[in-house]
C-alpha cells in the first residue's frame, strides 16, 4: 500500500521544502509471495524520494539465502542520505 502524506513543519528551512521521504516498513521479504511482492512494489514512489527509510522487518529467515529477494531494494535511488 501506498500512502501519500503532507507533514506541515512550521520554520523548516526553504531548502527543505518539497523534501520527500519514502518509508517502507515491515516488508518480511522472505519465502512468502507478499514479502517479494512488496519489495517490488512502490519503486515509482521510491524513485521520486529524497531520502528512504526502511524500519520495521525488512527480512524473515537467514540473509544468504534471501539475497535474490531483496535484490530488488538495491535498484531504489534517493537523491541523499546515508547508503548504509
Amino acid at each position: 500500500m501506498v500512502r501519500v502524506v503532507d507533514v506541515p513543519i512550521s520554520g523548516l528551512p526553504s531548502d527543505l521544502q518539497g523534501f520527500r521521504i519514502a518509508q517502507l516498513s515491515d516488508l518480511h521479504v522472505g519465502p512468502t509471495l507478499s514479502g517479494l511482492r512488496r519489495a517490488r512494489g512502490g519503486h515509482d514512489q521510491r524513485s521520486q524520494a529524497d531520502l528512504i527509510a526502511l524500519t520495521g522487518d525488512v527480512a524473515d529467515g537467514f540473509p544468504p539465502a534471501l539475497r535474490d529477494d531483496v535484490a530488488p531494494l538495491a535498484a531504489s535511488r534517493r537523491r541523499t542520505g546515508n547508503t548504509s
